[in-house]
């Protein structure tokens, strides 16, 4: 059994504009970082789940900006 299975948000985000990729412009997913998280695109982020240290990093990086 897998320990982390991914739900998708019940809390609405607002994104500012900047945040959001143009639509009909080529664009690459790493300047949206936060458009393009990496609990739902993890294949943008491969450098996050390259081994478990950077996986622990990014989570506690995570809790420490939660409110």
């Amino acid at each position: 059994m897998p320990f982390l299975r991914k739900q998708p948000c019940a809390v609405s985000r607002v994104l500012s504009i900047a945040d959001i990729p143009p639509h009909d412009v080529l664009h690459s997913p790493c300047e949206y970082a936060y458009y393009y998280d990496a609990l739902y695109f993890p294949q943008f982020h491969a450098l996050i789940f390259d081994d478990e240290n950077n996986v622990c990093s990014w989570l506690q990086l995570g809790f420490e900006k939660h409110v």
